[in-house]
């Protein structure tokens, strides 16, 4: 098994709806960037003061504390504060 990888990221202003969203419901779409995700879920607002993530990991690997430490180490080698 491979160990689960992080992606940390920051976007410009957009609005990013789940795949099952109605964008004209969720933004007004003629003011920002709005961005469809592959996968389910509500609607998030992005921009360059926030740091996002997302973490690749097979099914069986997939362990919600492990993967916490995880983004947890790769933002402290940022030297970032974590509160």
């Amino acid at each position: 098994h491979a160990m689960p990888r992080a992606l940390l990221y920051v976007n410009q202003r957009c609005v990013v709806i789940g795949r099952n969203q109605n964008p004209w419901k969720e933004a007004r779409v003629e003011d920002v960037l709005v961005v469809r995700r592959r996968s389910g879920g509500g609607t998030v607002y992005h921009d360059l003061g926030n740091l996002n993530f997302a973490l690749f990991s097979t099914r069986d690997d997939f362990v919600r504390e492990r993967n916490a430490d995880l983004i947890a180490e790769c933002i402290g080698r940022l030297g970032i504060p974590l509160e």
